[in-house]
């Protein structure tokens, strides 16, 4: 009995190599849609896709109001600075914090606007929502 049991504990420490192998792998792919998301939401508002921006904001309780695109009419973002901040590899949660440069068409005035916002994973869809809102770019 024990000797067939020996090829088994043997191989114990490959099977919970493999395990910890996997979990890795997970974290880096949530890891990975973090920074998909996040550049996907960036673009969104560089160029001027307000309505894809908004498809991020979902907070992780209650609902949010849709934003007044109308206001944003004529919005110019010419450039942006963006960190993200999380407290390790795995976190469900991660620190957003963007500077976008910007303009209205009947401004012209170039102004600044930065945005600090906690993004959160949704294990159910699989894929990281923004608990905030749309920057207040103002005229």
């Amino acid at each position: 009995m024990i000797v067939r049991l020996l090829p088994f504990f043997a191989c114990l420490p490959l099977i919970a190599g493999m395990l910890a192998g996997c979990a890795d792998l997970q974290q880096k792919d949530q890891t990975k849609k973090l920074d998909q998301a996040v550049r996907a939401y960036i673009h969104a508002v560089r160029w001027g896709d307000l309505g894809a921006a908004a498809s991020f904001m979902r907070p992780r309780e209650g609902t949010v109001e849709p934003p007044d695109l109308s206001k944003l009419k004529g919005l110019h973002v010419t450039h942006y600075d963006y960190a993200i901040d999380s407290k390790a590899e795995g976190d469900p949660e991660a620190l957003m914090t963007v500077k976008f440069n910007y303009y209205f068409e009947e401004t012209l005035s170039v102004k600044d606007v930065y945005q600090q916002v906690i993004w959160w994973w949704d294990p159910e869809v699989e894929n990281w929502f923004m608990d905030g809102e749309l920057p207040e770019f103002e005229r």
